[in-house]
C-alpha cells in the first residue's frame, strides 16, 4: 500500500466517524462560537457602552482560530497514541511497514479536512456575532499551512510525553490555555530583536503574518518567512523527540502497559 492509499484510508476512517457521529462535530463548533461570544459580551459589559474595540476585536478572532487549529491538531497525536495503548494496537502499528511515526503524521493530516473546516465555521458563526469583518485572501493559505505544520511537531513533542506518563489529559488542558498565550502575543510590535525572540514560540510568527493578512490586508514576507522557519522547526525536532520517545519505550519494554 502506498502513502496515498494510506492517506484515503485515514481519511475515510475519519469522515466515517463525522458521518456517525454528527451531532458531536456540530455541538462543538457552535460551543467554541459561543464560547468566544460570550468572552466578548463580558468584555464588553466590564468596559462599558463606550468600549471601543476596533481592529483588536478582529486580532483576536485570528488569534482564537489559529488556536483552535493548533489545539485540535496537536491534541490528535497525543490522543491517539493514548487511545491505541488503551485498546492494545500501539504495537501493530509499530511493527507496520510504515511505522508509528508516518501513520500519526498521516492521520493528523487527515484530521486536518474536519479542523479546517471547523475552524472556518467558528470564524463565519463569530463574525457574524460580532458584526465584524475578516478580509479572506488567498494569501492566507500560506501562513495556515505553517501553522498545521508547526502544531503537528508540537504535537509529536507531547505525543512523546505519553509514552512516559501515560495518560495527559490534564496536561493538555494546562497547555490549552498556555498556548492560547502564545497565538495572541503580538510579536510583530515587539521591535525587531522582539519579533525574533518571540518567533521561536510555536506558531507565533504565523498568528501575526494571518493578522497582517486577514486584518491590516498586508503580506508581511517577513512573518510568512519566519512562520516557515518555525515550523521547519518545530516539525523536525517534535519527529526526532517522538522517536526517541519510542525507541527508550520500545528498550524499557513499556510500550502495550497503560
Amino acid at each position: 500500500m502506498s502513502y496515498f492509499h494510506l492517506f484515503i484510508a485515514e481519511l475515510k476512517r475519519r469522515w466515517s466517524l463525522v458521518l456517525a457521529y454528527p451531532v458531536e462535530e456540530i455541538v462543538e463548533t457552535i460551543v467554541l462560537a459561543v464560547f468566544f461570544y460570550l468572552i466578548f459580551l463580558g468584555a464588553g459589559y466590564m468596559a462599558g457602552p463606550a468600549a471601543q474595540f476596533g481592529s483588536r476585536l478582529e486580532n483576536v478572532i485570528v488569534g482564537y482560530v489559529v488556536w483552535i487549529l493548533l489545539m485540535n491538531t496537536y491534541s490528535n497525536i497525543a490522543h491517539n497514541v493514548e487511545g491505541e495503548r488503551t485498546r492494545h494496537t500501539l504495537e501493530q502499528l509499530m511493527m507496520s511497514n510504515y511505522g508509528l511515526r508516518t501513520i500519526l503524521f498521516v492521520r493528523t493530516v487527515a484530521d486536518i479536512s474536519i479542523t479546517l473546516l471547523q475552524a472556518v465555521a467558528v470564524t463565519v458563526i463569530i463574525t457574524l456575532l460580532t458584526h465584524t469583518t475578516l478580509h479572506f485572501a488567498l494569501a492566507a493559505a500560506l501562513p495556515v499551512l505553517t501553522v498545521l505544520l508547526a502544531s503537528i511537531g508540537l504535537g509529536f513533542m507531547i505525543g512523546a510525553l505519553s509514552f512516559a506518563l501515560k495518560k495527559i489529559t490534564a496536561l493538555l488542558m494546562v497547555i490549552q490555555f498556555a498556548v492560547l498565550f502564545i497565538v495572541i502575543a503580538p510579536i510583530e510590535k515587539w521591535g525587531p530583536v522582539g519579533l525574533w525572540l518571540g518567533s521561536l514560540l510555536p506558531v507565533s510568527p504565523s498568528s501575526a503574518a494571518l493578522r497582517s493578512i486577514l486584518v491590516a490586508q498586508r503580506m508581511d514576507w517577513e512573518l510568512c518567512l519566519l512562520g516557515l522557519a518555525n515550523a521547519a522547526l518545530y516539525l523536525l525536532v517534535g519527529l526526532a523527540i517522538f522517536k526517541a520517545a519510542e525507541n527508550f519505550a520500545k528498550r524499557r519494554g513499556t510500550i502495550g502497559t497503560f
